[in-house]
């Protein structure tokens, strides 16, 4: 995780998708093997702790999320985030 804020100008990017019905995220980043858990919940709820993919989709677990109501905790994360 401290290879990419340290060794490269471009913030991580969690890419959120659709995929068969179901939100899945993964990140995007210049640091090999890339991997931090992340809060996201949905609009007016409560945060709680998701692991994207290293670069890979993996489905989100969050009852009732969908990339309509979605909100990423970017006020403790210095990342940017993509919904598709």
């Amino acid at each position: 995780m401290f290879d990419q804020y340290l060794h490269y100008a471009n913030l991580p990017i969690v890419e959120f998708a659709t995929i068969n019905g179901k939100l899945n995220a993964k990140w995007i980043a210049e640091a090999r093997g890339f991997n931090m858990p992340l809060k996201v919940r949905v609009k007016g709820g409560s945060y709680v702790y998701i692991k994207p993919g290293a670069g890979y989709f993996v489905p989100v677990n969050v009852e009732g999320l969908t990339k309509d109501n979605l909100e990423v905790d970017t006020f403790n994360y210095y990342v940017g985030v993509m919904v598709d």
